[in-house]
């Protein structure tokens, strides 16, 4: 008998506003996008850190947000660059290269088209050119609301070989928003980049830096590490926005090539004085000059950048089914080597198990079509889990941030997920 499943990532109805003024709120906080990720983020998530108050921010004023609790009890990063939690339950934030002499080069805000006689200039797609020629690969922290507007660039960066990552959908202060609203940001972000280029991000990377222990623990229950930074190019924060400055700009990160402490930088093609200034970085640029081997976010601190990696492979993890008339548990096991295929995550998590040579693939929000092969007999069904099966939990061994399923009870808490195991037990009893 022969078994696999083919998946589909379920998105949202409708996109929200692409207008950066706009809150997420109304139907957009009740698409299952949202709401079951909700759900995860409920049941990992203590009460006392969901309970944290959102700091306060006006979007259409310049202020900076106005936070409302004791920021160095909560780890609050705009306060003193705190990014490792007292909450022990709580991942620290990523700054800097696990390796020596590593600079992970960052891009944020994208991505940005500005065409002057048909011809790219100073945006994202001219960045991506002269990266390309200069031999460098990037983390591109992708805005939703600008990746709706140029899906074709998103791919781009991904079939060039950079690395996408999440940014929120509005780029507002995460700080500001509800526990549904940051889960939203977080979600239709990452719908979007699958839509446009068929990955899940890992990695996310609060705008501002604003971060603090709430807005940890949402994205770290849905399967996301936070990627911030230590060297701040300063290219957004410039009110001289002229081509001498550019050029000044420029020729203070040049003179990074030159150091050997790893680094995680913060750039932006937002506008197209950001990207000149990261165009005239990298032109003529290669590898020789700097003492810093550049790379992605997720090469330099040793992780996969997508959740889905080799989303069109599936990998068997060995599942114990006691085989009687009544089917009362699973249990999920594995080897310490298959870890990094199982990890848990957000929503549209593809978590693999199997039953004998069958391979099953469920999470939450995710319809599996189920394709039997026996005895030359072909059934198909579709099934959609809408509940989490696995709930890995942070241990002393870990790969990828979590423990290793040999360690790890998996219970099958969802009664969708049951009856979805059932049905193949009993198919296999036949």
């Amino acid at each position: 008998m022969f078994f696999q499943t083919v998946l589909a990532y379920n998105l949202p109805a409708a996109f929200p506003s692409t207008d950066q003024l706009n809150f997420i709120t109304g139907k957009f906080l009740q698409d299952p996008i949202v709401t079951d990720a909700m759900k995860i983020v409920q049941q990992k998530v203590p009460a006392s850190i969901l309970g944290l108050k959102p700091s306060i921010y006006r979007p259409a004023t310049p202020e900076s947000p106005k936070y409302v609790e004791d920021g160095t009890k909560t780890c609050y990063w705009p306060l003193n660059q705190c990014i490792q939690s007292s909450n022990p339950s709580i991942k620290p934030d990523f700054a800097t290269c696990a390796g020596q002499s590593q600079w992970g080069l960052t891009f944020d805000d994208g991505p940005t088209v500005n065409l002057v006689n048909g011809k790219n200039v100073d945006d994202s797609v001219a960045l991506q050119q002269v990266l390309k020629q200069a031999g460098v690969k990037a983390t591109f922290f992708i805005v939703g609301s600008n990746a709706i507007q140029f899906p074709e660039v998103v791919k781009a960066h991904l079939d060039d070989g950079h690395e996408l990552a999440l940014h929120s959908w509005t780029h507002h202060p995460m700080t500001s928003l509800t526990n549904e609203q940051i889960v939203a940001e977080l979600k239709y972000n990452e719908a979007i980049i699958f839509k446009a280029a068929g990955v899940i991000p890992r990695f996310f990377r609060p705008p501002y830096g604003d971060i603090d222990d709430r807005v940890r623990a949402i994205a770290q229950a849905l399967g996301y590490e936070i990627a911030i930074w230590n060297k701040d190019s300063e290219d957004a924060s410039q009110s001289d926005t002229s081509e001498a400055n550019a050029v000044k700009v420029a020729g203070k990160m040049k003179q990074l090539f030159q150091t050997t402490d790893s680094i995680i930088t913060l750039e932006h093609d937002i506008s197209t004085f950001t990207t000149n200034v990261a165009i005239k970085i990298f032109t003529g640029f290669t590898q020789a000059q700097s003492k810093l081997k550049v790379m992605p976010v997720a090469q330099c601190v040793n992780q996969q950048p997508y959740i889905n990696d080799n989303p069109s492979q599936t990998t068997a993890v060995q599942t114990t089914v006691a085989q009687t008339s009544a089917v009362q548990t699973s249990v999920v096991q594995s080897t310490a080597a298959q870890t990094s295929a199982i990890v848990q995550t957000s929503a549209q998590t593809l978590i693999q198990t199997s039953v004998q040579s069958a391979t099953v693939t469920s999470a939450p929000a995710i319809t599996s079509t189920i394709v039997l092969t026996t005895n030359g007999a072909v059934v198909t069904t579709d099934v959609v889990i809408s509940s989490p099966v696995l709930y890995p939990q942070p241990s002393s061994a870990t790969v990828g941030g979590y423990g290793a399923p040999s360690t790890l009870p998996t219970i099958l808490s969802s009664a969708s997920a049951s009856s979805f195991i059932l049905a193949i037990v009993t198919f296999l009893l036949q």
